[in-house]
C-alpha cells in the first residue's frame, strides 16, 4: 500500500514527531510512505529516510488567518482586509495544488493523508483524482490558536464529512460535529513503545513543566500557584524546560522575582531527554488553556509521573481516561499541589502504576499503529466497493 503524506512544516514538535513514529510502525505492516514537505530540511529529511520514506517538495499554504500577526485588532478591520487575504490563500493554494498534483501523478498512492487541519490541498487533489484521502485533525484552530479557518469554518466542516477523518481527541472530532463511525474515529497519539516504562520512587522534591514556554501554556498560572505552596513547602522547587521567546521567559523570572520564589524556578530550556526530569518529579503540572492532545501528558504516565492538569482540552480527555488530578482555576492547582505531597506514599504509588497502565493500553506506539494500519484497510476496501 502506497501512502501520500502531506506534512505542512518539519519543526520536531509533538505532531511531527507522533508522525515519524506512525509511519516507522506502518512500515512493518507493509506501507511505503511517501512525504511531502514543502521546502528541503536536512534535519528532517534525514529522520524520514532512517524509517525508510521517501521525502518529495511541494509548496503548501495554510487555511488560516492569525488575527493578532495579520492585523485584525478590531472588527471593522476584519470585514476590511478579511476578503483579500482570503482571496490571496485562496490563489495560492490552487497553485500549490498544481506542483502536489505532479507528485501525485508520479507516485500513484492508494491514500493520500494530510498530517494536520489547516492543510488542504491534498484534500482537494485526491478529490481530483478520486483518491480517498485522510484528514488528521490535531488541532481546534480557532479556540486554541485563535486562527480564522479559511474560506470558513462551515465550509471545512462540509470538507470533512466528504473526507475521512482521524481526529486525536474524541474532544475535537465532536468540535467538528462528527461522530465515531466507519469514516470518523479517534486515534489517540502514538507516545511511547510498551516497554519504554518506568516506576522510580522515592520522588524527588520538585514539580515539572514540559512545553513550549509560552501565554496559551499557562506557565503564569503555575508560577503564581508554586508562590503560594513555596511559603508551605520552601524545599520544593519548579522545573521548566522547553523553548520559548525571549521576552516571554524574561516576564517570566521577573514575575519570580515580584512573587519571591525566583531561587526555587530552574529554567533548563529545551531537552531531548524529557523522561529524565519525570521519573523524579512528583508532578508534571499541565496548565494550558486548550490543549489539542497533550504529548506531554500521557508521556509522563510512561515514565511514572503523576499529572496535575487544567480541566479542559486533550488533558482532561487524557486524565479523565487514565486518573490523575485536575484543576479549573489557580486556587484548585494550589489545593492540588498540596494534596500531591499530603498523599500517604501507598496510595501516590497505586494511582501512577494505574494511571501508567491505563496510558500503555491508550496511547502507546503498538495501539497506534494497528489502529491506523485497521483504518487505512477499511478505506481500501470501502473505495473498491464503491468504484
Amino acid at each position: 500500500m502506497k501512502v501520500l503524506y502531506i506534512l505542512h512544516a518539519t519543526i520536531m514538535g509533538g505532531a511531527t514527531i507522533s508522525f515519524l513514529k506512525m509511519i516507522e510502525g506502518l512500515r512493518l505492516k507493509g506501507v511505503e510512505a511517501y512525504v511531502v514537505i514543502p521546502s528541503h530540511d536536512e534535519e528532517f529529511e534525514e529522520r524520514a529516510r532512517s524509517v525508510s520514506a521517501n521525502v518529495l517538495i511541494a509548496p503548501q499554504k495554510m487555511s488560516i488567518l492569525a488575527k493578532r500577526k495579520d492585523g485584525f485588532s478590531n472588527r471593522l478591520e476584519y470585514v476590511i482586509k478579511f476578503p483579500y487575504r482570503c482571496t490571496k490563500i485562496l490563489l495560492q493554494r490552487r497553485k500549490n495544488g498544481k506542483s502536489l498534483c505532479a507528485l501525485i501523478e508520479s507516485v500513484r498512492p492508494d491514500i493520500i493523508h494530510t498530517n494536520v487541519g489547516v492543510i488542504h490541498e491534498g484534500y482537494w487533489c485526491a478529490k481530483k483524482y478520486g483518491i480517498p484521502h485522510v484528514w488528521h485533525l490535531r488541532e481546534y484552530q480557532d479556540i486554541d490558536f485563535n486562527w480564522v479557518i479559511i474560506p470558513s469554518k462551515s465550509i471545512f466542516k462540509k470538507c470533512l464529512k466528504k473526507s475521512n477523518v482521524i481526529a486525536i481527541t474524541k474532544d475535537i472530532l465532536d468540535y467538528f460535529n462528527l461522530s465515531d463511525s466507519r469514516r470518523f474515529r479517534v486515534i489517540y497519539n502514538p507516545i511511547l513503545s510498551n516497554s519504554t516504562t518506568a516506576l522510580d520512587f522515592p520522588k524527588k522534591k520538585y514539580f515539572l513543566c514540559a512545553s513550549r514556554v509560552s501565554r496559551e501554556k499557562g506557565h503564569e498560572d503555575v508560577f503564581r500557584c508554586f508562590s503560594k505552596f513555596h511559603k508551605l513547602f520552601p524545599d520544593y522547587r519548579l522545573i521548566i524546560l522547553g523553548f520559548g521567546k525571549g521576552e516571554y521567559i524574561d516576564y517570566l523570572k521577573q514575575l519570580s522575582i515580584e512573587l519571591g520564589c525566583e531561587n526555587s524556578i530552574e529554567f533548563k530550556g529545551f531537552t531531548d531527554d524529557v523522561g529524565r526530569y519525570m521519573r523524579k518529579a512528583v508532578a508534571l503540572v499541565v496548565a494550558s488553556y486548550k490543549e489539542g492532545f497533550g504529548r506531554m501528558t500521557a508521556e509522563a504516565l510512561f515514565y511514572g509521573c503523576m499529572v496535575i492538569g487544567r480541566n479542559t482540552g486533550g488533558t482532561k480527555e487524557i486524565l479523565d481516561e487514565t486518573g490523575g488530578l485536575q484543576f479549573s482555576t489557580n486556587d484548585e492547582l494550589f489545593s492540588q499541589m498540596v494534596n500531591i505531597v499530603n498523599m500517604p506514599e501507598q496510595e501516590y504509588r497505586q494511582s501512577i502504576i494505574k494511571a501508567q497502565s491505563r496510558a500503555k493500553e491508550l496511547y502507546s506506539v503498538e495501539a497506534h499503529i494497528d489502529a491506523v494500519d485497521l483504518f487505512y484497510k477499511e478505506i481500501i476496501s470501502a473505495n473498491s466497493l464503491s468504484k
